[in-house]
């Protein structure tokens, strides 16, 4: 319990950071839900010969703009909670090193 209380002026310094991490991590979960969904719907497409030419492009281009998203919303988690983890490394070993 005593590690956390020095721990405690970190996390409150770097709490946005560590909120748009989260945010980010849950953004990332979202939209990697709806991909199944759209190759489900694209799947019963072609299987039912019902789908168009443009239907096809429309599913190609929703897949890819999630990609994106799901690379970027990645990327942003990444940066903030592995870096702010990165940061609370760098603090403690100068603490330690100043202890010794």
């Amino acid at each position: 319990m005593n590690s956390f209380f020095r721990l405690k002026p970190f996390i409150r310094d770097n709490k946005l950071y560590y909120i748009l991490g989260i945010l980010s991590l849950i953004g990332t979960n979202i939209l990697q839900l709806f991909i199944p969904r759209l190759l489900g719907q694209l799947t019963d497409g072609l299987a039912g010969f019902q789908l168009t030419t443009m239907d096809l492009l429309r599913y190609i281009a929703l897949i890819v703009g999630i990609s994106i998203g799901i690379a970027l919303t990645r990327f942003l988690w990444r940066i903030f909670v592995m870096g702010n983890a990165r940061k609370l490394e760098f603090t403690l070993r100068n603490m330690l090193f100043q202890h010794l």
